[in-house]
């Protein structure tokens, strides 16, 4: 029966899937367990997007480029690129899929689709769907959202994944601005020799501002402009690290990444500022 309803449902006509249902009597339960056979599906996660983003006019729509997606990630609102923009940072992030899967549902009696914003993937194998709103927008349309999520939550149980939903909440207004402006050096390269400099400056003293820093190594103006560039590569790479929750400047503390001092940065589950080791002074 299952498998009869599920080829009728995928390659037919979901019109006749609902009427099967109708005549059959079939139960709340047993609709999922139907569901639940059709998510089982192979291929049904797709790591090509399953809808293209657009803007209804209010809201902003766009692309970044990325190394952890194998194409660009889509975005359809200013709050959805902050979250990619932390993503990207995190280096527990090992892949990123925008508009990954289209979870299909039943809605009094009728099917529908929720296609979740993003499924990440991280270096302890956990895989999670996210879905990004504003507080507000939840609050107004909590009965319209509530039969999505709870098919998410099943579609991700049944999947060995975690359904979160992200708000403006997670993202940290100064952490999220720091991001943006090392975001910038993503693509920029410090040779070995400009790191060696750096880091043997903060022998002698394990935490220091990038002023200083620039200073004892640099002969002159020009040399202290040539090393500016390579300096915000490394802490956008995290061979340096500092407290990325204060506002960031050239007299922010930085210090090197080790094993005993790790990288500052927002991770999985993005509730709270993280704790860290200083070094001594």
């Amino acid at each position: 029966m299952i498998r009869a309803v599920s080829v009728i449902f995928f390659y037919v006509d979901p019109q006749l899937f609902n009427d099967l249902l109708a005549v059959s009597n079939c139960s709340q339960e047993n609709s999922f367990l139907i569901l639940k056979y059709l998510w089982a599906k192979p291929n049904s996660m797709k790591h090509q997007p399953v809808r293209k983003v657009r803007s209804n006019g209010r809201t902003i729509v766009g692309y970044i480029n990325s190394p952890k997606s194998p194409s660009v990630i889509q975005f359809e609102s200013h709050l959805e690129k902050q979250f990619v923009y932390l993503l990207q940072f995190d280096s527990q992030v090992v892949k990123v899929y925008d508009q990954p899967v289209s979870i299909p549902f039943l809605h009094r009696g009728k099917k529908k689709h929720y296609p979740v914003d993003y499924l990440v993937e991280y270096t302890n194998g956990r895989k999670v769907l996210f879905e990004v709103k504003y507080t507000d927008d939840l609050k107004k349309n909590s009965r319209k959202y509530s039969a999505k999520f709870k098919a998410a939550r099943l579609y991700a149980r049944e999947h060995g994944m975690v359904f979160k939903i992200i708000t403006e909440k997670e993202i940290h207004g100064i952490y999220k601005e720091n991001i943006h402006f090392l975001l910038q050096f993503k693509t920029a390269t410090a040779s070995l020799e400009q790191q060696h400099l750096i880091l043997k400056a903060l022998e002698s003293k394990p935490r220091n501002n990038g002023e200083n820093i620039l200073s004892m190594i640099s002969s002159g103006v020009e040399q202290r402009n040539e090393l500016l560039r390579p300096f915000w590569v490394m802490v956008y790479n995290k061979i340096l690290t500092c407290d990325l929750f204060k506002p960031l400047t050239l007299q922010s503390d930085v210090w090197a990444v080790t094993e005993r001092y790790k990288s500052v940065q927002l991770s999985y589950p993005y509730k709270t500022i993280p704790k860290f080791k200083l070094p001594k002074i």
